[in-house]
């Protein structure tokens, strides 16, 4: 009579525990791997010398690569060092056999689009961003717009802080343009009397 009680009552007890439906919650933290990514403008404005002690841009741009190459040695294991050249597009530093970087020589300046395509490029490899350093002069003169496309970074990867590094000034003086023209749009035949209109582009 007492087993037959016992199997009742055990019943009736697993049929509350089912109603209740339990389960068992494991949290575990893990930690994403993440990238320190610097953007370094290599545009042919970053020729202009009108920084300390006459330097010209690039000059302290690549003591700043310098410095950011001796900081990737020290990170630890989840975090990364991404260090890309840019001007219409982004492209990996390489240094020649004395260790040295050849003058920037770019036409355009794409700050917008650098930021992005870096963003994609740590995507594919799954890693965020962690922080991104721009070394530029900020002459962005083509692609997307570099504040729109920080913001977007900012969104999406949780906050991203980006670090503007300046370089030159708005006057670079009377011997120094920072533009170029690269030509002149006329009409072929102009008539006598007439005036022709000469666009530079």
């Amino acid at each position: 009579r007492w087993f037959a009680l016992g199997l009742r009552l055990s019943a009736i007890l697993l049929c509350l525990l089912a109603a209740l439906r339990p389960t068992v919650t494991l949290n575990e933290k893990k930690r994403q791997a993440a990238s320190l990514v610097y953007l370094i403008d290599t545009s042919s404005s970053m020729q202009i010398s009108d920084e300390v002690n006459g330097q010209s841009r690039w000059d302290v741009a690549k003591e700043i690569l310098k410095q950011a190459q001796e900081l990737g040695k020290t990170l630890g294991p989840d975090l990364d060092l991404k260090i890309h050249f840019f001007d219409s597009t982004l492209s990996a530093p390489k240094p020649n056999e004395k260790g040295d970087y050849a003058k920037p020589t770019g036409r355009e300046t794409k700050l917008g689009s650098a930021i992005i395509d870096a963003q994609k490029a740590e995507q594919n490899n799954s890693k965020r961003i962690a922080r991104m350093v721009i070394v530029s002069d900020f002459t962005s003169n083509n692609g997307p717009d570099p504040l729109e496309a920080a913001r977007q970074l900012n969104g999406r990867e949780q906050g991203t802080k980006i670090v503007a590094v300046g370089l030159g000034t708005e006057s670079a003086g009377t011997n120094h343009r920072d533009v170029s023209l690269r030509d002149i749009v006329s009409s072929p035949t102009v008539f006598v009397k007439n005036q022709l209109e000469v666009r530079p582009t």
